[in-house]
């Protein structure tokens, strides 16, 4: 073994050596792995895919939805940091975590650790929905950004103060991670590049607020720490307030379902009545012209008010609106063949009811 190579041995135990004396208790980082493991598990327990999460499931947990974020339901910035995408991408996640968190966490100590990881998954949080709302974000890799970010701002302020051998070997980890996460990003929709950004930044800021020295007595101030978690509550609800919310399609689709379907029970209840003859059809014809139209009338102009929609999702708006402009006119012409019982009437409202249905098949399809 050669002089220098000894001498990189030496500081490297004597920096360990160090750590274990200015933090000796850790467990914040694999707390953090267990939970995130233990949040995957209970997913698919529940019957989500172990591979590939669907969209809707991940909003269901908690994933980071700007309709549903910025709707009312902010601990969605805080709740995504928990969950993934699928195996391999909790498998990253927690393995940079298990693997570089032990080492940052016995530099800054266990409160300002996890007050790092908090502030670092919330901001990360921020910089998704604020720059991608109608994206699901998911993922513990923006609280680790954020981790690398005050490791950042560690080395800023205490230069030196860390061997070279440990400096490369969380350089190694921590490019793979930066590599996984950009490829791995751009392959799925639910891991946002913005997360990590926000998350870097947070961290970033965080870690140079709660930076100190490697020796003892270490500063200690848990205020510093507790106005970093306070800031993060108060962001997780300022975002939440001041965030404009955009449109939710689902929610928009859903309340236009209601009314179509309180159209047909609305028809169905008449229908029934005519064929007791507890009504006449003149009767029919009118109870359409005023319970059945109008608020359909309605769910058609709440479809179509303008709102932020993608490309996309105005194209599948103007598909939904073609055919419950279709319906309306079943409906006019069915009030109007009540009334005259002329063949002809019918048969026009029979028409426009095939076109309804064949307008209706079309809504599903893709442009």
């Amino acid at each position: 073994m050669t002089d220098a190579k000894a001498a990189e041995l030496i500081a490297n135990a004597e920096f360990f050596a160090q750590l274990n004396e200015v933090t000796p208790r850790i467990g914040v980082a694999k707390a953090l792995v267990a939970l995130n493991v233990l949040v995957y598990g209970a997913m698919v327990v529940r019957g989500v895919s172990w591979i590939s999460p669907t969209v809707g499931d991940l909003v269901t947990w908690g994933g980071n939805f700007g309709p549903r974020t910025l709707g009312g339901q902010p601990w969605r910035l805080l709740s995504a940091a928990f969950l993934h995408g699928g195996a391999l991408h909790l498998a990253m996640n927690m393995f940079v975590l298990w693997s570089s968190g032990p080492v940052i966490e016995r530099i800054f100590g266990r409160a300002r650790f996890a007050a790092v990881y908090l502030f670092a998954a919330v901001f990360g949080g921020i910089a998704s929905v604020a720059l991608h709302p109608l994206n699901v974000s998911v993922g513990a890799s923006g609280a680790v950004f954020g981790l690398y970010g005050a490791f950042g701002a560690f080395l800023l302020r205490e230069r030196g103060s860390i061997p070279r051998a440990v400096l490369a070997r969380l350089g190694r980890v921590a490019g793979s991670f930066v590599v996984y996460n950009i490829v791995f990003g751009l392959s799925l929709p639910m891991i946002d590049n913005a997360a990590h950004v926000g998350g870097l930044l947070g961290g970033a800021a965080a870690g140079a607020w709660l930076t100190r020295p490697l020796i003892l007595p270490r500063p200690r101030s848990a205020l510093r720490v507790w106005l970093v978690v306070v800031l993060s509550a108060a962001a997780v609800v300022v975002a939440g307030r001041k965030l404009p919310p955009p449109p939710d399609l689902q929610a928009t689709i859903a309340k236009f379902g209601q009314a179509e379907a309180h159209g047909n029970d609305a028809y169905d209840a008449l229908r029934a009545r005519l064929e007791r003859h507890a009504l006449t059809e003149a009767d029919v014809a009118a109870a359409i012209e005023r319970d059945v139209l109008p608020p359909w009338r309605d769910a058609r102009r709440a479809l179509t008010a303008p709102r932020k929609w993608t490309s996309e999702q105005r194209a599948l708006i103007e598909r939904i609106d073609h055919y419950a402009a279709a319906r309306e006119r079943t409906w006019e012409l069915l009030s109007r063949a009540l009334q005259t019982q002329r063949p002809e009437d019918l048969a026009k409202m029979n028409a426009a009811l095939d076109e309804a249905k064949r307008l209706a098949a079309d809504v599903g399809k893709k442009d």
